[in-house]
């Protein structure tokens, strides 16, 4: 047996996180038109067949062409468009990576009514200017979600099983709240996106093109999350309480509050996600080993963890004028992750006769809090809708990770062979004030208890 050889390769096989590889995507293409020409700007939102749920939406281009990422299954579209009737594709199935659907017609809607009657109601998708926005008010499935599952069902935006955020195949993204930057790594920005309630966003502009008047981090594309704020006069609110459970009970309640007078706006939210989950493993694998042989590992782990976290919000504007205000922004977000997992590996010349097993249980745990403090001005210069915005930005990012791992050997037998334990301590502290500066702190314990048994 090389067990002491092994040993490492194991060890950091566990502590790292498993990637799955996801499916391999595919891509549904098609056209929209009427009965006269193509039609750019179409609304296009493709739905799962199997529970109508909403997978992703995109927009006609130039030429009335759309192009959805998706990955084999059953679905069907549904286009609208304004002044057109909606038209709802039959069910088709994705089964290589390409699925050229049939040209989509639209007619015009030309029904006439005796009594006219207007009804305000957001589209899915919209553009304005440089902006296509997305918003979430208008899609009913979208109760319950996190914004890292909202997104993406945003028209562009790709998310890998890294969790690496690219629009239109671009990265370097760079994705703000309500305008402002987080000044958080990438990792740090789709953890805070996973404790956002969807109850809290109102909508998702996407920048593929950023002009020079952006942050210059942005090459790749601009994802502005807007959350919520009301524009009635007075005090109003709202509360929301969302429950599933897939074998374990999950909860997001949260309250929204708003304050608005004729020279002023005092607002205010707190948001709470618990999402319980568990995960199944199972790899085989056959590698290299000693004197030419071959060795077959067979790894099967679970996973039970909780995500919860805690977000908030409280800030006022002052209306100097009509077309001028300042404003005060506090943000915060405190979420933690436990995890407790347990690893079984056989190795050996054959998946039917091990000759050695190493059973890995472990504890992971993670504590972030983030804080970011905001003055803002924002002037409307002309009725062209020109402007100026100052916005001057403190933030700070706490995070402690701490991971316990113990290794234990068996023969196949049962008998103990050894056993090593490992704990991990991680912190990171960032304060940022343009420009930013960042501090780190790493500190790794080993403690081993050897005890060798013949065999």
């Amino acid at each position: 047996m090389k067990i002491h050889l092994l040993f490492a390769f194991f060890l950091c096989l566990y502590i790292l996180p498993f990637e799955v590889v996801a499916q391999q995507n595919g891509k549904i293409t098609g056209t929209v038109r009427d009965d006269k020409q193509t039609l750019p700007s179409v609304s296009v939102l493709l739905y799962s067949a199997k529970d109508s749920v909403l997978v992703t939406t995109g927009m006609t281009d130039g030429e009335g062409k759309f192009n959805l990422p998706a990955v084999p299954g059953a679905y069907y579209v549904l286009s609208t468009f304004v002044g057109y009737n909606k038209v709802k594709t039959p069910v088709f199935e994705l089964k290589g990576s390409t699925y050229e659907l049939p040209a989509i017609v639209l007619k015009e809607n030309t029904n006439k009514l005796n009594e006219v009657s207007i009804t305000a109601s957001k589209p899915v998708l919209e553009r304005k200017g440089d902006k296509l926005i997305f918003n979430i008010e208008a899609i009913p499935s979208a109760a319950g979600l996190n914004g890292l599952e909202v997104l993406r069902k945003a028209p562009g935006v790709t998310i890998d099983h890294n969790e690496n955020i690219s629009l239109a195949s671009k990265g370097n993204v760079l994705v703000t709240i309500d305008g402002k930057q987080t000044y958080l790594s990438s990792a740090e920005v789709v953890s805070l996106l996973k404790s956002m309630p969807s109850s809290e966003i109102e909508s998702i502009e996407i920048i593929n093109n950023p002009g020079a008047r952006y942050d210059a981090n942005s090459t790749g594309g601009i994802i502005n999350i807007k959350t919520k704020k009301s524009l009635a006069i007075g005090f109003n609110g709202n509360l929301t309480l969302g429950v599933g459970y897939n074998k374990r009970l999950q909860a997001n309640p949260g309250i929204n509050l708003n304050y608005r007078r004729q020279f002023f706006n005092v607002f205010g939210s707190y948001d709470y996600n618990r999402w319980p989950f568990q995960e199944n493993l199972t790899i085989d694998r056959v590698t290299p080993g000693m004197n030419s042989k071959q060795l077959y590992f067979s790894q099967r782990n679970r996973d039970t963890s909780v995500f919860a976290s805690n977000n908030f919000k409280i800030g006022t504007d002052f209306f100097l004028t009509k077309n001028h205000t300042i404003g005060v922004l506090l943000k915060g977000n405190l979420n933690g992750f436990d995890q407790n997992g347990f690893s079984r590996i056989t190795i050996g010349d054959s998946f039917a006769k091990p000759d050695s097993i190493l059973q890995t249980p472990g504890k992971n745990s993670t504590d972030r809090k983030n804080f970011s403090y905001n003055i803002n001005y924002k002037g409307i210069l002309d009725t062209a809708g020109q402007e100026i915005t100052i916005d001057a930005d403190y933030s700070t990012f706490n995070g402690d990770n701490k991971a316990s791992f113990v290794n234990r050997f068996f023969l196949p037998d049962g008998t103990f062979l050894r056993t090593d334990r490992y704990i991990g301590i991680f912190r990171l502290r960032i304060s940022t004030l343009k420009p930013l500066k960042q501090i780190m702190y790493y500190r790794l314990i080993k403690c081993s208890s050897l005890k060798q048994v013949s065999r």
